[in-house]
């Protein structure tokens, strides 16, 4: 019996030691651990506007509105607003040859080779930044959503606006160009308030302005321009044909079976296919509503009656074709369709939609 008590002494002094060593162990670790922290406040600051206090700037004539830094004693920010029209697509226009004799960047002084251009958005519209070679001039060319029309000037559209920007310090520069907005006068579709003519018979149906007539009864208007005949089918025998007018301007509008939009020679009169007369070789045209080939050429008269006229013709992909001709009445010498004239038949066309 003494041994077993001897026995249980050593099991409880070895049970002992094992719960102090443990303890320790832990006691240990615990003084090892850092103290928890508090997770920090996850609630944002909301950012600051830097340009609440500049200055707001509102462009009647170029119908831009935006906001530029208040003026101290040593700044020298300052931009100039302007506006120009081309048929180039915006990057074409900003580095190449345009139609008024020179591109945006070489005019203006951003350098004639390989400028910095960067792409942005302004206001919804595509844009593009131009920095000069010193790095204290900038220009920006942006779309407008639709042409300006400037009454200074008479009716010209202008497709872009141009704001040249004097300050070295592209962030100023970034935040300047963010204040952009374009005003009602360019953001408002007027072709919602258009009439519309429809075609029920062939489906098909586009907006034009509303001090515009149909003058389809005569059918004469063919006979003075390059519509005489149509692969040899005279306008009479045409499925459909339309003539409107208003303005200064004329359409027309004929449907055919004889037409094919990818053979000019189909839907314009081969002695207006020279070299002489075309002005813009066909293109094709893509859009939502549209799949189209484009022509431009001027069309003159008889010795007797030598007037020159230049058109638009747009033949869409359709069966049978459908072919628009625009011109805006102005005489013209070997020139190009006027400003007048594109801005017009592309908003005639962005209406255009086939009906069920």
């Amino acid at each position: 019996m003494k041994n077993n008590k001897g026995f249980a002494n050593i099991w409880l002094v070895v049970l002992v030691v094992a719960v102090v060593v443990v303890g320790g162990y832990f006691f240990l670790q615990k003084l090892d651990t850092p103290p928890t922290q508090e997770p920090p406040d996850q609630t944002s600051t909301p950012a600051t506007d830097e340009t609440a206090g500049w200055e707001v700037y509102k462009d009647e004539k170029f119908q831009i509105e935006l906001k530029q830094p208040l003026k101290t004693n040593t700044s020298t920010f300052h931009f100039v607003v302007s506006a120009f029209n081309t048929d180039l697509d915006i990057d074409k226009a900003v580095v190449s040859e345009n139609e008024i004799g020179y591109a945006v960047h070489k005019v203006y002084g951003y350098g004639t080779k390989n400028p910095e251009i960067t792409k942005l958005i302004v206001d919804g519209q595509e844009a593009r930044l131009i920095k000069h070679a010193n790095g204290k001039l900038f220009g920006l060319i942006t779309s407008y959503p639709k042409p300006l029309t400037i009454k200074e000037t008479g009716s010209d559209s202008y497709k872009f606006a141009h704001i040249r920007i004097f300050e070295p310090d592209i962030n100023i520069v970034k935040k300047f160009i963010q204040t952009i907005k374009f005003m009602d006068g360019v953001k408002t579709d007027e072709t919602t308030s258009w009439q519309t003519y429809r075609n029920e018979k062939y489906k098909f149906e586009f907006k034009y302005p509303n001090d515009w007539k149909d003058k389809s009864t005569n059918l004469d208007i063919f006979k003075q321009g390059r519509a005489v005949s149509v692969n040899g089918k005279k306008v009479s025998e045409l499925l459909s044909a339309t003539y409107l007018s208003g303005n200064g301007f004329e359409t027309s509008v004929y449907v055919s079976n004889d037409i094919n939009c990818k053979n000019e020679s189909t839907w314009v009169a081969q002695e207006i296919l020279s070299p002489v007369n075309v002005v813009s070789a066909r293109e094709n045209i893509k859009a939502a509503n549209l799949d189209a080939s484009k022509i431009s050429y001027f069309y003159c008269g008889s010795s007797a009656n030598p007037t020159c006229f230049a058109y638009i013709s747009v033949c869409i992909h359709s069966s049978p074709s459908i072919v628009f001709d625009f011109t805006d009445g102005r005489e013209v010498n070997g020139g190009k369709p006027t400003t007048d004239n594109i801005s017009q038949s592309n908003r005639i066309l962005s209406t255009f939609k086939f009906t069920k």
